[in-house]
């Protein structure tokens, strides 16, 4: 399997305008989830999710990229003996989206890991 970057996520304050402006500016074709996130396709390539953030939302935390891989919990490990860190350990999403996991870097950037399993 190529471990492709997969989905991004762009933290909004006001999820509307964000939705708005994407859509407008490149035509992008936005779902709601909720009010507070929404789903994005952009056409070819990796889509991803426009997410209301909280007033105390981490300032380490802007975009962030998810790359799809195999299994999640085999890679924080790898990624842990690299030097990296584990922020959120494999957590499902849903049902039918999957599992995500979260980690820093050593270059203290915040990378998603994806996984349908």
């Amino acid at each position: 399997m190529a471990h492709n970057i997969c989905h991004v996520e762009i933290p909004c304050k006001n999820i509307a305008r964000a939705r708005k402006f994407y859509s407008d500016i490149f035509g992008w074709k936005i779902t709601d989830f909720g009010g507070m996130y929404a789903m994005f396709e952009t056409g070819e390539g990796p889509g991803g999710g426009l997410e209301q953030r909280a007033d105390n939302f981490p300032t380490e935390r802007a975009i962030t990229l998810y790359i799809q891989v195999e299994d999640i919990d085999f890679y924080l490990t790898k990624i842990s003996v690299a030097g990296g860190r584990t922020i959120q350990k494999k957590t499902e999403i849903s049902k039918e989206f999957g599992y995500s996991g979260l980690f820093i870097d050593t270059e203290g950037n915040t990378i998603g890991l994806w996984s349908k399993t």
